[in-house]
C-alpha cells in the first residue's frame, strides 16, 4: 500500500488568526524571467512564485506571491525574497464587536459600521492618509447622530463634550483626533503606523463607550435583585 504524501506546508501571514501561521500549499506556480539591457551586454532576471495557501488554523484561503530580482541580494549573494499577500497582510484585526451578534453593528446597515470597515480597509491597503481622514469623518458622523448638526464642526465638538460623551479629562485627546483628520485633509499629514494605531485605539474605545457598551449593558437588567437575607428579629 502506497503511503500518502504529506501536504506541502509553509509559514505565512493570516489576517484572520493574526500573525504567522502554518499553511498548506494547495497549488503553486513558479515563473522565471530575464531581460537584456545595455544592448545585450548585461542582463537582469528574477522569479515570481504564486501559491494558493490555506491556513492550518482557520482554513482561510489566500494567495501568496514571492518574488526575487537578480539585483537585490544579501551580502552572501543569496536572493532577497519579497513576499506579498492577497488580500494584503495586516497586523491589526478589526474589533470583535464589529459584525458581532452581541453588538449594535450586526446587520451591517449603519453608517458607523460602513465607515469603520472602510477605515480598516484603508489600513490594510497601506493608505494611512485615507484612514486618518476616515476617522475624522466617522467622529463627525457620531457627533451628528448624538447631538445633531449645528452646521459647524467646532460647535458639534463643544456640544458632544457638553452632553457628556467625552469625559473632561479626555477632551484634549478627542480634539487631537479631530485635528489629525484636519491635518490629513488640508496639511498633507501622513501618520506613522504607530500614530495610526493610537488613533484607532482611541476611536474604537469611543465607539465602544457610545454604542457597544450601552447595547450590551441591556443584558444586565436581567440580573435578579438582591434578596434580603437578614434573619428576622426574635419576638419579645
Amino acid at each position: 500500500m502506497t503511503k500518502p504524501e504529506s501536504p506541502v506546508t509553509t509559514q505565512a501571514h493570516c489576517n484572520m488568526c493574526g500573525g504567522s501561521r502554518k499553511h498548506e500549499v494547495l497549488f503553486s506556480k513558479r515563473k522565471y524571467w530575464d531581460d537584456s539591457v545595455n544592448n545585450g551586454f548585461n542582463s537582469i532576471s528574477g522569479t515570481d512564485t504564486y501559491s494558493l495557501i490555506a491556513c492550518g488554523g482557520c482554513e482561510t484561503v489566500h494567495l501568496k506571491h514571492d518574488s526575487t530580482f537578480s539585483e537585490d541580494t544579501e551580502l552572501d549573494g543569496s536572493p532577497i525574497v519579497t513576499t506579498n499577500y492577497y488580500p494584503p497582510a495586516t497586523s491589526r484585526r478589526t474589533p470583535a464587536w464589529l459584525g458581532s451578534k452581541d453588538s449594535p453593528f450586526w446587520y451591517g446597515d449603519t453608517i458607523v459600521e460602513h465607515l469603520l470597515k472602510e477605515i480598516y480597509s484603508a489600513v490594510q491597503n497601506d493608505s494611512p492618509r485615507l484612514a486618518v481622514m476616515g476617522i475624522r469623518s466617522l467622529l463627525e458622523t457620531v457627533m451628528i447622530e448624538k447631538v445633531s448638526d449645528s452646521g459647524s464642526i467646532g460647535t458639534n465638538v463643544k456640544n458632544f463634550i457638553a452632553e457628556g460623551y467625552i469625559a473632561p479629562k479626555h477632551e484634549e485627546i478627542f480634539r487631537l483626533q479631530i485635528e489629525a483628520g484636519h491635518a490629513g485633509m488640508h496639511r498633507n499629514f501622513v501618520p506613522t503606523k504607530e500614530e495610526l494605531n493610537v488613533l484607532l485605539n482611541i476611536t474604537e474605545s469611543l465607539i465602544e463607550t457610545v454604542y457597544v457598551n450601552p447595547h450590551q449593558a441591556k443584558k444586565l437588567k436581567e440580573i435578579p435583585p438582591r434578596k434580603d437575607i437578614r434573619k428576622p428579629k426574635p419576638s419579645s
